[in-house]
């Protein structure tokens, strides 16, 4: 019968990260399993309880790894660990000489304990060698953008929840749907329960686009402009404002209007990021982030896959569109192309969410008379946020 060759792999995955996982992956080429130990230093502190460290571990690793890793804590000695789950080989990850020598000094100690243990050191892959729990707890601090660089979907959310409290949930749905109502409905409800009128907000992703192509005065959103002017048409800007209807012409009613669209959003990507990022500094509790392309700008990992998604019927769909904006036959076929339909959205949010293991999706059919119905989603909503746990 083939031994089984077993190693342990040392961490406080507080939180885990993409080097960690890394380490894992190159240990089971040379080991058939590997435990996985979170050790307890009553001196450090950690953002995360063990619990939620060992929880988190367990979650990230067992979808990616099966039965080949096993996630345990442990205080004390690690050499007590590896005697106790009967392991001769510990791991260890190394990303520069000063981890290095911190780890030779390790192994030094082990070994005049005499229990006979061989201790590897990795180093760290290149690529991943600036990776660290400490490095992605400051991004976070800051709302970095690129923190899916680092860190799996699933510890990005639990990172927002513990250090900025909050739990970000995407407000999507088909053109004329009905998103901004609905948000609008959830935080008048929101503002009128005292238990929580500070904890319901939203971002309107349009509003943002407006700020940096007419409000602001700010010389980074001139440039920007300019960029739009150039790469569009000088027409559409007017006193160093862009004038939005006739953006919209280019964007959607122009024989180039597929070719236009790419290279607006090429240029808005950066600024948008920057400004959702400013507007989501100060916020604590349920913040919902509104925008019709979520899934067409594969953004959905941006609210970690939990996606309001609204729903109404096609007739009132188009009512809307005729009447509230006024737009003609063509205009509305225009815009209905350049999305995707209802269900292709729903189908690429459900993948999404299989695919990451993390997410929500809910489905709200906006129709006439619900306040009834916009209660229950918000007390749905709220019991969502506050009994989260990550996962």
């Amino acid at each position: 019968m083939k031994k089984v060759r077993k190693a342990i792999y040392a961490l406080s995955a507080d939180p885990i990260t993409f080097g960690h996982l890394n380490i894992v992956d190159r240990m089971l080429k040379t080991f058939d399993f590997v435990l996985v130990g979170i050790g307890i230093n009553p001196d450090k502190h950690y953002l995360f309880t063990i619990e939620e460290r060992e929880k988190l571990t367990k979650y990230v690793l067992k979808k990616k790894y099966g039965d080949r890793v096993e996630v345990k804590s442990y205080t004390g000695l690690l050499t007590d660990f590896a005697y106790e789950n009967q392991i001769k080989a510990i791991v260890r990850g190394a990303r520069n000489t000063v981890d290095f020598d911190f780890e030779k000094m390790l192994v030094d100690i082990n070994q005049g304990l005499r229990l006979n243990l061989d201790t590897y050191i990795l180093i760290a892959d290149q690529a991943l060698s600036h990776i660290s729990s400490s490095t992605v707890k400051e991004l976070q601090k800051h709302q970095a953008n690129n923190i899916l660089d680092y860190v799996p979907l699933t510890v990005k959310q639990a990172l927002e929840m513990k250090i900025s409290g909050q739990f970000l949930i995407g407000v999507t749905g088909g053109i004329g749907c009905g998103k901004s109502y609905v948000t609008r409905k959830l935080l008048e409800r929101g503002k009128a329960d005292p238990e929580c009128a500070h904890l319901f907000h939203s971002i309107d992703m349009d509003e943002l686009g407006r700020h940096i192509l007419k409000d602001s005065t700010q010389n980074i959103h001139l440039e920007i402009r300019q960029q739009i002017a150039k790469a569009i048409g000088r027409d559409i800007l007017v006193d160093s404002k862009i004038d939005i209807a006739k953006l919209l012409v280019h964007l959607f009613d122009s024989p180039r209007s597929t070719v236009i669209r790419k290279k607006f959003e090429e240029i808005m990507e950066e600024p948008m990021t920057h400004l959702l990022r400013k507007s989501l500094r100060d916020l604590r509790g349920i913040v919902l982030i509104n925008s019709a392309l979520f899934v067409e700008s594969n953004i959905c990992g941006l609210v970690n896959n939990n996606i309001l998604f609204i729903e109404c019927t096609e007739r009132t769909r188009l009512a809307r569109l005729r009447k509230g904006r006024r737009y003609t036959k063509e205009q509305i076929e225009n815009r209905l192309l350049a999305q995707l339909s209802p269900d292709e959205k729903l189908k690429a949010i459900n993948k999404q969410i299989e695919e990451h293991s993390c997410g929500r999706l809910i489905k709200f059919t906006n129709k006439k008379n619900n306040d009834n119905e916009i209660i229950e989603l918000y007390n749905y909503l709220w019991n969502l946020c506050t009994n989260a746990e990550f996962l």
